[in-house]
């Protein structure tokens, strides 16, 4: 009965690994499952750090850009500035001169009238 009782506790023992060596073979599994996943993700998010970067370097294009444009704009104005001013002294200019010659037209068709 002895031998009986110890070879029942062995067969016992055996099977209880049997399934503890199953429970490791699905850790096992579960964890080279989650490895991938992770691996997945991983180069996900380095796509997306690539694509960050790609954005970034336009970004920064676009904004030198605005830049340069905001200084061709400021140029622009400025000589359009300048252009008006020089516009409105030389209509001054002319008006003066054409005020004059109507007066002085005026005053000589007075003359040759009274004449």
């Amino acid at each position: 009965r002895a031998e009986v009782a110890e070879i029942r506790e062995k067969l016992r023992i055996s099977e209880a690994a049997r399934e503890a060596a199953g429970g490791v073979e699905a850790l096992g599994a579960e964890v080279a499952e989650l490895k991938k996943e992770l691996d997945d993700r991983d180069a996900e998010l380095q796509s997306r750090d690539s694509h960050c970067d790609q954005l970034d370097a336009q970004i920064a294009t676009l904004e030198h850009d605005a830049s340069d444009a905001r200084a061709a704009l400021a140029t622009a104005t400025e000589t359009h500035a300048a252009a008006l001013t020089a516009a409105a002294e030389t209509h001054a200019v002319a008006l003066t001169a054409a005020t004059e010659t109507h007066a002085a037209a005026r005053a000589a068709a007075a003359e040759a009238h009274a004449a």
